[in-house]
């Protein structure tokens, strides 16, 4: 999959009493010229509705959903394959709540990689290009929302820096 060559985005907190964001929404263009879109809240009431994933192409189109991504909604290809039935039926499960099991398994998945001496599902350099577009959102964030590269230079995001009071800073 091609890269992100940039993005922007907008954030807010605008119902939560904290200081972070609780409302996000970004536009990705990627290299290869296709369009990406990021929404996120944490802060539908007075219940968490759903989360999902789409992920929409010319080959094909996959839709995650659920309370916690846990079911495959929608998985078609062209041209099918023999794996694709196997999938559908595999992928799928039940979760006790929002957080599904995924935040038991994964880290289990870094101490066995550690302990076995074997490569972790998402090795460092891989996890270090989310956290490059994350950066790059929220500068893009902090400048009004205009469109930055990934490496663009972080100068008005306060992300990750101490406020006065010692405290992290909101993201305004």
């Amino acid at each position: 999959m091609p890269g992100v060559a940039r993005g922007n985005s907008t954030v807010a907190s605008w119902c939560s009493k904290i200081e972070v964001e609780d409302t996000a929404a970004a536009l990705f263009r990627f290299e290869s010229g296709a369009l990406g879109v990021f929404e996120a809240t944490t802060v539908t009431r007075p219940t968490d509705l759903e989360a999902s994933l789409s992920i929409l192409g010319e080959h094909g189109s996959v839709i995650l959903g659920g309370s916690a991504v846990n079911r495959i909604e929608h998985w078609q290809f062209d041209p099918e394959r023999p794996e694709d039935e196997q999938v559908r039926a595999a992928a799928s499960q039940d979760v006790p709540h929002v957080y599904g099991h995924g935040h038991a398994d994964y880290p289990a998945e870094v101490v066995r990689s550690i302990l076995s001496n074997q490569a972790g599902l998402v090795e460092g350099a891989e996890g270090r290009k989310n956290v490059v577009i994350l950066t790059a959102l929220y500068e893009s964030a902090a400048r009004g929302g205009v469109p930055v590269r990934p490496e663009v230079r972080i100068r008005k995001a306060r992300i990750g820096r101490r406020s006065t009071s010692g405290t992290t800073s909101p993201i305004s």
